[in-house]
């Protein structure tokens, strides 16, 4: 049946309009869109292509039972607080975890891939020994303390509204830096680490020994290579006096020295002993799982 040439024009029309319907949406490009606020807690959301690593970065870190004190039989809680990426040293995606107990953190480990491993760095963040377990064996048992805290210099005493101690946490942090001096002899590698300006962690306890309490990370891409804690603790001279005190740890293998304004108040050496699972900075290492083929 020959069409008339308003039939034609109508019928491409309409396939024109199906055809643009049906189309795929072209996917938005990277630059296209806005960055995630690298100081932001991790998000449980992962992208598309990620998700299938963040999911065994949560399980490698959910591996271990953490006990405080190491003769407890109470296992403290897990959250991840940053997702991170450190393009500088090939460290492409990474996370960190903390473990906490009545809110406060007693240990970090940061989990990323590395040369087909999976790689779990251990950072004790308490004041005692604290026992951690994987399948039923103890896998990381620091006899020693990881922090040791000093009194902030100078700082005003801790405010009474919550909000206002935020700011004061904020504003005490920008007054600390860390230089990683890295690896090499002469500190070719020197490099000024950058704070995000929001605390990866904030945290209050139903101790009496603390008031308020915040987490902080010096990164170097948005990798965490120090930590910052600062509290607002008892000055032991009266009751409900309360004063802010700091302590840094360390998250990288590499020379550390943190500062406070311009005084040298924290050093970490380079090239720690890292495998001895009675100290404070430990790291264990498993294959990466291969991709299953319903992955692929």
């Amino acid at each position: 049946m020959r069409c008339r040439p308003s039939q034609v024009r109508f019928i491409v029309a309409g396939v024109a309009l199906i055809l643009l319907i049906g189309a795929p949406r072209s996917r938005v490009r990277s630059d296209d869109r806005d960055d995630v606020d690298e100081s932001s807690p991790a998000d449980t959301k992962a992208a598309p292509g990620k998700s299938d690593l963040h999911r065994t970065l949560d399980e490698s870190a959910g591996q271990y039972a953490l006990y405080f004190p190491a003769n407890s039989e109470q296992q403290l809680k897990l959250r991840c607080v940053l997702r991170w990426a450190n393009q500088s040293r090939g460290s492409v995606d990474g996370a960190t975890y903390i473990w906490t107990n009545r809110g406060r953190p007693i240990a970090a480990v940061c989990c990323y891939p590395w040369y087909g491993d999976i790689c779990d760095n251990f950072q004790s963040l308490a004041r005692a020994p604290l026992r951690a377990e994987r399948d039923g064996k103890i896998a990381w048992e620091p006899k020693v303390a990881g922090v040791s805290f000093q009194k902030v210099p100078a700082a005003p005493a801790p405010d009474g509204s919550p909000a206002a101690r935020l700011r004061q946490m904020k504003s005490l942090a920008r007054n600390f830096s860390v230089t990683l001096l890295g690896w090499a002899p002469g500190d070719p590698d020197r490099e000024e680490l950058r704070l995000l300006q929001r605390p990866i962690y904030r945290y209050e306890s139903d101790e009496r020994d603390l008031l308020d309490g915040a987490l902080f990370a010096f990164v170097q891409g948005t990798d965490p290579e120090a930590l910052l804690m600062l509290e607002a603790v008892p000055t032991g001279t009266g009751a409900g006096d309360f004063e802010w005190n700091f302590a840094f740890a360390r998250r990288t293998s590499g020379w550390l020295e943190g500062r406070y304004s311009d005084v040298v108040v924290w050093k970490a050496e380079k090239n720690p002993e890292w495998r001895d699972q009675t100290l404070a900075y430990f790291q264990l290492s498993h294959r990466l799982p291969k991709p299953t083929d319903s992955a692929k």
